[in-house]
Formats: C-alpha cells, structure tokens, sequence
C-alpha cells in the first residue's frame, strides 16, 4: 500500500484538513513541541484524536492526552484511505482506569498488571485488544476491534464488543507473555549510577560503603521491551565474565541523533563487583516470574463487579433535588460512597470549605443540588442546579465516580429540556452548543467567603451571578473561599 508522506513542515504548511484527513485515515503525527512533555522526542509517532479551528491538535501517546499546536507538526503520514491501523499500546477508558488504580492500591495481581501494560511500549500497536472500557454488564468490558476503528475513534458505538473479563484478560496475558523475557547482546554503554539515598549502593561521588554494599550500574540495551513486573532474575557477562548482578530497574534517556532525539533504554542494577565504565561487549537477559492464574482472574472478576455495584448508578440508585443545608451536606466527602475519580478529587469535598456554601443554602429558589445516591444512601454523583433569570434551568459541572455516570445526569437534564454542561468547558441546549449568556439574581449574595463556581463564576455588586463578567465583578474562582477581580487564575 503506497504511503501518503508530508516530509518538510518548512516548506508545507499543515492545515486543519490535513490533521483530518490523518486521523480519518488512522495516521500518525510527529512533533517537536509537545505540551506538558518538555522531553518529547521528535522521533515518536502520536495518534492525533481530534483538532480544532484554531489549530490545536489533541494527541494520544501511552495512554494520556496532550496537546500540539499545528504549527510544531513536523511530518504526518498515514497508509492510504481507510487503512485503519491504531498507532497506540493498550489503553483503557478514564473510567476503567480509575477502577484499575483503586484495585491496584488493594493489591490486586490483574489490576497491576494492566496498569504496568498501559505504560509500556511492549504491547502491540495493531493487536485486536488495545482499547477497553467499562460494559453495562458488571462481569463484563467493552472493546472495539482494532481492524473496525477506521478513524481511531475512543467513542464506541453498536460495533463496540462486550466480552466477558476472564476472557479479555487471557487474551491479552497471552499476547503479552513474550515481554517477561528478554536478552541482548552487543557492545554497550556501562557507567556508574549514583543514589545518595540507599546506604548499600556506592554512587559516583563516595566511597565503597560497608562490607556488603553494592554499586549500581546502568548498561543502554536501546529498546528492551521488557515488562518489568512480578520478580525479575537478571544474568550478565561483560567482557566475557561472568557478573553477580542484580536486577534494579527499567530506565531510559534521549539522545541526539542522525534526524532527531531518540529515546534509549537502560537496565540498571546492583553489584558487588568493580565494572570500568565506558563501551564493553555486554551479554545479558532478564526473565520475570510473573503469571496470572485462573485464580488471579477470578478474584479480579469478583473485585471489579463488587467495584461497580458499589459505586455506579444502577436499580437500586436514586436521583433527588436537594436545597438549602442539604447541599453543604452532600458537599462533605464523609457523606462519599467513594472518594475516586472527579468527585473524589472536586476541589470543594474537604471539611475546610464547609463555610463556603452559604451563597447556596441561603438561596434554595435559585440554586439547588441534584444528587445520585447509592442503595446505602452515600453520594456517587452530584451538580448544582441553577434556576436562570431567563426562566430556563441550567445543570452545571457533573462530579461522578465514574464518568459514565455523569450519562446518567446529562441524560436527565435532555429529558427536562435543561441547559447542561458537557465535562468541563462545553455548555449544551439538548444536542447543540449553547454560547450564551447565562444569568441568576440572588437575594442574599453578599458573604465573606464563596465556593470555587465552575461556570456561573461572576458576581456584580447587583448580586447577579452571570458566566461572563468584567473587571468590576468578584470572580469567584478561588479554592480557598476567597475571590479576586482578576481571572487569570488556575481552572480546576
């Protein structure tokens, strides 16, 4: 298949159309500027999820997002119309992810093991299993298959697959398997690694420590593909000697190159013996111990459904409309089911900012609360409501366990004919964009500390509450209850 090729941004300047027209075709973009990555290198290729007409082009690279302005696109290239190959390891929806961290921190052996895949490159970019998200069914995940995502699309649709875990997560042991192994080979880059904070490991700066203590060393083995996870055993010979090492960890560095940086990896380790540092013939291999039993999956099974019973909507969940003291109440974190995901990390859950919602309770005709609520009666979503001066309704930011749930309030805000916020920054009137301006009078506005407002963040000295605003208003936009006339300030 002929590849369609933009080698010189210098001389073609790329437009919206052709980031389209790449992601359309399952293409990559490469870049010398990425946004929150001040190591990127130029060298990797990045799936591009979607550009606006401003020439900002949102990114894929292991798993997280990132942003890359139209101008620092170096090359895009893509093989011909409809080719459809995914450009990315396995990665999982912000849902699912969010379930794998809590698992995780409980110990959980499956939970650990995908995370550890989702943040290497081991994984094959093409495999049919790369990309997961959460089922309606609680024993089950959804995926589409690679060869059915033509445009790279995370949004499933009625081609998206629920499948059974136990299932999903054989398949996806069994493609990894290869990675608990690897070997090299040739000559390498040896130095000392210095650590000043372990006592038995001798760094570049000291002496050798106590009898016992270790030196540790790095060897570049340029791409090892290794999934560094369970216990690793490591055998090595430099030189033609045997060496008693010890294995420490994966580590990587970028280095100029003919054409751009290039990323090259690093087995680093632990020995009692003296290596002279610089090029050496090196022979290694590292092999971990790591394996998944029926009885692993089946556990995780159990955790995940247990996981979801507790802290997504289903049949035995309730939405109200709570006012007044009631939303300082459903506020508090104590009152959680959970304290995950965007409701567990919301700015004004923490016992200090108790005192920052009078500007709520004392106005219950203006604004109140609408809060899903688990069979215990603990919080698993919540979003204010406000009663606009247009006579219309206007649900604000929706904070959830679990981000489909916040589905489950914008559903409810359509079915109402209420103006809704869509995740953070879009405003929506049933389907369509709705720019705007959006007003609430209160009565009693005049406090000496407010809440951080997510959309409705402006408020004259009249006491109206508006998503626009000018210098003279109060800008309410502070974590500490304070607020400010100035709104160059963080969005949280």
């Amino acid at each position: 298949m002929r590849i369609k090729l933009f080698e010189d941004y210098k001389t073609r300047n790329f437009t919206v159309d052709d980031i389209v027209s790449c992601i359309d075709n399952g293409g990559v973009v490469y870049a010398s500027v990425v946004k929150g990555l001040p190591g990127n290198d130029p060298g990797t290729p990045l799936r591009p999820v979607s550009v606006d007409d401003s020439g900002v082009v949102t990114v894929s690279l292991d798993g997280s997002y990132h942003e890359v302005r139209l101008s620092n696109v170096d090359r895009i290239e893509w093989s011909g119309p409809g080719a459809g190959r995914v450009y990315e390891s396995l990665n999982v929806s912000d849902d699912l992810a969010t379930l794998l961290r809590a698992l995780d921190e409980f110990g959980d052996k499956v939970a650990n093991f995908l995370m550890s895949l989702m943040g290497s490159d081991v994984y094959s970019d093409d495999e049919e299993v790369n990309y997961l998200e959460l089922s309606r069914e609680v024993n089950k995940f959804s995926f589409m298959p690679t060869k059915r995502r033509s445009r790279g699309s995370e949004n499933f649709d009625s081609e998206s697959m629920p499948t059974r875990i136990g299932k999903i997560v054989r398949k996806i042991f069994k493609t990894a398997e290869k990675a608990f192994e690897f070997k090299y080979k040739d000559n390498a880059e040896i130095k000392i690694v210095s650590d000043s904070f372990d006592d038995m490991v001798r760094g570049n700066n000291g002496g050798r420590p106590s009898k016992g203590g270790m030196t540790r060393y790095e060897v570049r083995v340029g791409k090892s593909a290794f999934l560094n996870i369970g216990n690793v055993s490591m055998s090595l010979k430099v030189d033609g000697n045997e060496v008693d090492a010890k294995f420490h960890n994966l580590d990587y560095d970028y280095v100029q190159a003919k054409g751009g940086w290039s990323k090259v990896e690093k087995v680093v380790f632990d020995t009692p013996a003296i290596i002279e540092e610089g090029s050496a013939p090196v022979k290694l291999a590292l092999k971990s111990d790591f394996t998944i039993t029926d009885s692993d999956i089946e556990g995780f099974v159990n955790a995940v459904v247990a996981y979801l019973k507790a802290n997504r909507s289903g049949d035995d969940t309730v939405m109200q409309e709570v006012s007044g003291e009631d939303i300082r109440f459903w506020y508090n974190r104590e009152n959680y089911q959970s304290t995950r995901g965007q409701l567990g990390s919301s700015c004004m859950s923490g016992e200090y900012c108790q005192d920052f919602f009078d500007i709520y309770c004392e106005n219950p005709d203006r604004v109140s609360m609408l809060v899903l609520l688990s069979k215990e009666e603990l919080l698993i979503g919540r979003a204010l409501l406000w009663n606009l001066d247009s006579g219309r309704r206007f649900m604000d930011r929706v904070y959830t366990v679990l981000d489909s749930d916040a589905r489950v309030f914008m559903d409810h805000a359509r079915k109402n004919g209420w103006l809704y916020k869509f995740g953070r920054h879009e405003i929506m009137d049933g389907k369509k964009d709705f720019e705007g301006v959006m007003t609430v009078t209160l009565k009693n506005h005049d406090f000496s500390q407010y809440p951080y407002l997510d959309t409705l963040k402006y408020l004259s000295y009249r006491g109206v509450l508006s998503n626009v605003g000018d210098s003279e208003d109060k800008y309410l936009n502070s974590t500490d209850g304070d607020y400010s006339y100035d709104e160059e300030q963080d969005d949280y």
